[in-house]
């Protein structure tokens, strides 16, 4: 057989060989370099598609046709073969010989086909054809003539290309105008919610200012006014968060947080807060261990969640399930937003009983700004606060709503492991030294009048500076041996607290410099921001004592 196709070779490089149960035995070397894959062994159906004469499919049909003339489609290819089928026998088996070239009945047939004209014998009129254009006047003429069309054609082209140019300009400036009207639409449903929302918070503060001031001999009257205020101020710094979430400026201070702890917090904070015609239900399996995230962060992931759901019950009443576990994931899992990688996640829950999600909006649920709300009901930033809060932790998360009504949400957070004891930590942080001599640089006075006085209270001494420039002065006078720490705001005019830090690092590499932000200028993109120690603004007392504890333990 290999005898057989040297001697084929040149002069018909598309032949084809097949023996009884038509399975290919030999080819042609140009037949073999066209056809995708291996062509020897295979069935010649899986090759080659009998086109003329039709209705002509075995062996016995193609004997019968004797030597008539068979076009052959090459299946995966624009090649078609023409030729003929010849009977051939070697020992005691009965083989076909297909002798054939490539058939095309124009020009354009040759495109894509990888061929050339030693393909085809003397006797293709395909040949003919080409070696005329090459050689004729006829050719020539052919040339000019398909030369002129496609001149005519090009100016058609410069034409319509003109005419496309000026419309797709007339498009970009209509698009422009659109995506303005889209932007101030935005913006205004967002400044009607957070006008709302600040506005039944200011009332609250100055409400009950002004009748602690009137209650100043009832100390019991002015410390629950007081609290008020305090609650009433978390709330706004809840806004603002939310409002620095969406713009990616939020601090996110990670740490490892017991689920179990948090889920205990989050009961008391929830049940209040939803009322009680909603039945909450919270539950953490045994051995669910930490999550790194900001704590106070993954709270806030969990009650946007709650009271997402909360607002879906029509009439005010309904089921909330939270609930906590650890998965296994073996391989890759994607999900609604993100993937997880294999390896232990903690999977948390957050099932309702409402009305549900519309089907044709589920997947517009975490877009900024979208809500379902009446104009000034809400801001559209709470699922999105969520989304980019477990995007920043490594996270993933999945929705589902059924037809029927509910909706569950599923988020993943890869496990850290157990959490060290709460008596352990106290007695390390009971262990570290807490107060020394500070310098605070903050460039608002009344910003840096209430920290003075918290520090004090915590029995630090504190050194004052209103800007990175005169905190620079100050390290580098006498007194700077005796300084244990550095508190700075990182946003200040001229040198920032960053810029400061490194020109405190230069003089005082020893010397702790800590952060105070309302929120990160660099968005948490900057690599250097994984090892700082941040405290966002606005803080309490106690959040600040903490703040420090932890940050003199870890010197």
């Amino acid at each position: 057989m290999d005898d057989l196709n040297d001697i084929l070779g040149s002069a018909f490089p598309f032949h084809i060989v097949v023996d009884e149960a038509l399975r290919v035995t030999g080819a042609g070397c140009r037949l073999t370099a066209l056809v995708p894959g291996e062509i020897l062994g295979r069935s010649m159906s899986d090759i080659l598609e009998i086109e003329r004469p039709a209705r002509i499919h075995d062996r016995a049909g193609i004997v019968d046709a004797g030597g008539a003339l068979f076009i052959l489609g090459v299946r995966d290819t624009r090649l078609r073969l023409r030729g003929q089928f010849f009977p051939y026998r070697t020992g005691d088996s009965e083989h076909l010989l297909f002798l054939g070239h490539p058939w095309i009945n124009s020009l354009d047939d040759l495109q894509g086909q990888s061929l050339r004209l030693s393909d085809f014998p003397p006797h293709a009129g395909i040949a003919d054809m080409l070696v005329l254009l090459q050689t004729s006047q006829s050719g020539l003429r052919e040339s000019e003539r398909l030369a002129g069309q496609l001149r005519e054609a090009a100016g058609k082209l410069a034409e319509r290309n003109e005419q496309l140019t000026l419309e797709m300009e007339r498009r970009a400036r209509t698009e422009e105008h659109v995506l303005q009207s889209q932007k101030m639409e935005a913006i205004g449903q967002l400044a009607g919610g957070v006008a709302h929302d600040l506005n039944n918070i200011l009332l609250a503060i100055t409400g009950h200012v002004s009748m602690a001031l009137r209650q100043l001999d009832d100390r019991k009257k002015v410390r629950g006014n007081l609290d008020n205020v305090l609650a009433a101020s978390q709330r706004a710094s809840e806004l603002t968060s939310r409002l620095l979430a969406f713009g990616r400026r939020q601090v996110l201070n990670e740490v490892d947080v017991s689920v179990e702890a948090a889920f205990r917090e989050l009961e008391q904070i929830l049940e209040p807060l939803l009322g009680e015609r909603v039945r909450l239900t919270v539950a953490c399996d045994p051995g669910v261990g930490s999550v790194h995230i900001d704590s106070v962060a993954f709270q806030q992931v969990l009650l946007n969640l709650a009271i997402n759901s909360r607002d879906a019950f029509p009439d005010g009443e309904g089921s909330i399930g939270i609930r906590a576990d650890t998965i296994t994931v073996e391989g890759s899992k994607t999900c609604l937003l993100g993937a997880l990688e294999p390896g232990s996640w903690i999977r948390i829950l957050v099932r309702d009983d409402g009305a549900g999600i519309a089907p044709e909006i589920l997947d517009r649920v975490f877009e900024p700004f979208f809500t379902t709300k009446g104009q000034g009901e809400g801001t559209g930033l709470g699922l999105s606060t969520v989304w980019w809060v477990i995007e920043r932790s490594g996270g993933a998360l999945d929705v589902v709503s059924p037809a029927d009504g509910g909706t569950e949400f599923t988020f993943y957070l890869r496990s850290s492991g157990e959490v060290r004891s709460g008596d352990e930590a106290d007695q390390k942080a009971e262990s570290a030294q807490v107060t020394g001599r500070i310098l605070l640089v903050e460039d608002e006075e009344m910003v840096r009048q209430p920290v003075v006085a918290m520090l004090e209270l915590l029995g630090w001494e504190v050194v004052e500076a209103s800007s990175a420039e005169g905190a620079l002065e100050l390290v580098c006078g006498d007194d700077d041996a005796s300084l244990d720490l550095v508190l700075t705001d990182m946003v200040m005019p001229g040198l920032g607290g960053r810029d400061l830090a490194v020109r405190l690092r230069e003089t005082r590499p020893e010397l702790p410099v800590l952060f105070m932000t309302g929120y990160d200028p660099a968005g948490g993109e900057d690599p250097a921001s994984a090892t700082e120690s941040i405290i966002g603004k606005p803080f309490g007392i106690e959040e600040l004592e903490t703040f420090l504890a932890e940050a003199m333990r870890d010197r």
